[in-house]
């Protein structure tokens, strides 16, 4: 497997396992590859979403200084 930042291995193994996928983005590099995922999770009654990731996201994180405005 070669690891490129992308899951679509991982994403397939899953659905070969027959388990709900939710990964962050980006799944997959690959259009094509990224419908016929898609298609075979949907047909199998799977869940495939794709998430952005904001765990270090200030305005997510309880540190407000990303939204306040600036002191003169």
């Amino acid at each position: 497997m070669i690891l490129t930042g992308v899951h679509e291995d991982l994403i397939e193994e899953a659905l070969d396992a027959g388990v709900h996928v939710v990964t962050e983005k980006p799944a997959y590099l690959d259009v094509v590859r990224t419908r016929k995922l898609a298609t075979r999770a949907r047909d199998a009654g799977l869940l495939q979403e794709v998430r952005a990731m904001r765990a270090h996201d200030p305005a997510r994180s309880g540190d407000d200084t990303a939204t306040k405005p600036l002191q003169e």
